[in-house]
């Protein structure tokens, strides 16, 4: 098997004297009391995932706490280096690229409909915009900074990225709609995240992108975002049931085979960009 290098990243995180899987689960408890918490309170709501988004912003401050204060990680052992942040901008921008190329090839086959929505409510949209930041870092955070960076130290880089990319994909398995393309996409988005992180060797970059795409793709198209439908979209937007292949009926685009041809095309790149950053990295060492 191809052995991939560890990237700074990980060359930290091995210094962690506190590094396991137990601080992970604490943490994954920790953000499941503060979902569970929100869910209490909410009771009775149908705005799933303005109480979701809620408790992303909330536990994603309890949980960076506490593995950098009991779980004694550095921010560069996260992927978190400061120096890094203004990467965030640009995977923003490539999730606006990509999720346009699918936006207007279901406009121009006819397997959605848009018209803008005039009951928008602008303090909502602001809210999910904030929201969806943190839930975007929160995810990447958990899956990457975290499991990730831990299984790769334990099996090496190749199977970590599959590894993670499994469960990011098996952690969808319970939303509305899911199916088996979407289950197929999720482990390959999951999979195209992975590689980001490990490439750019930080988490801005991916969670730019993450959180840019769960906004495009719910407040400003007003399509579904992984089974789960906005309170407030900029966009109205309604699908051909007639043509789910392509718009990924109630669970959205993520269960559309243009999805899957985007991130296809994204796990392409960057095998070629990793591969040839291990290759010089090689050479320099020879």
């Amino acid at each position: 098997m191809y052995v991939l290098k560890f990237n700074e990243t990980l060359n930290e995180a091995k210094k962690v004297t506190k590094l396991g899987f137990i601080n992970i689960v604490i943490c994954y408890i920790l953000y499941s009391l503060v979902v569970g918490l929100m869910s209490f309170l909410l009771l009775g709501s149908d705005d799933n995932m303005s109480f979701i988004l809620l408790a992303n912003i909330i536990g994603a401050f309890i949980c960076v706490v506490y593995i950098v204060i009991v779980g004694k990680r550095t921010f560069v052992s996260l992927g978190m280096d400061i120096n890094k942040i203004g990467s965030y901008i640009t995977g923003c921008i490539f999730s606006a690229l990509a999720l346009f190329i699918i936006w207007l090839f279901n406009i121009l086959s006819g397997a959605v409909k848009t018209s803008f929505n005039s009951e928008l409510n602008v303090y909502v949209l602001l809210f999910l915009m904030v929201g969806f930041i943190f839930q975007g870092f929160m995810e990447e955070f958990l899956l990457r900074g975290l499991l990730f960076v831990q299984l790769a130290l334990k099996t090496g880089v190749v199977i970590g990225l599959i590894l993670n990319s499994l469960i990011f994909a098996l952690m969808h398995l319970g939303n509305a709609g899911a199916s088996l393309i979407s289950t197929v996409n999720t482990f390959l988005i999951g999979l195209a995240f992975s590689m980001m992180y490990y490439y750019h060797d930080n988490i801005w970059v991916v969670s730019g992108f993450h959180s840019g795409w769960n906004f495009i793709l719910g407040p400003v198209l007003g399509i579904p975002v992984s089974g789960f439908m906005l309170p407030s979209t900029i966009l109205k937007t309604s699908l051909s049931s007639e043509l789910t292949l392509l718009n990924g009926g109630s669970y959205g685009f993520e269960a559309g085979l243009p999805v899957t041809f985007i991130a296809v095309c994204i796990i392409a790149a960057y095998t070629v960009l990793i591969y040839k950053q291990n290759k010089s990295f090689k050479n320099n060492q020879l």
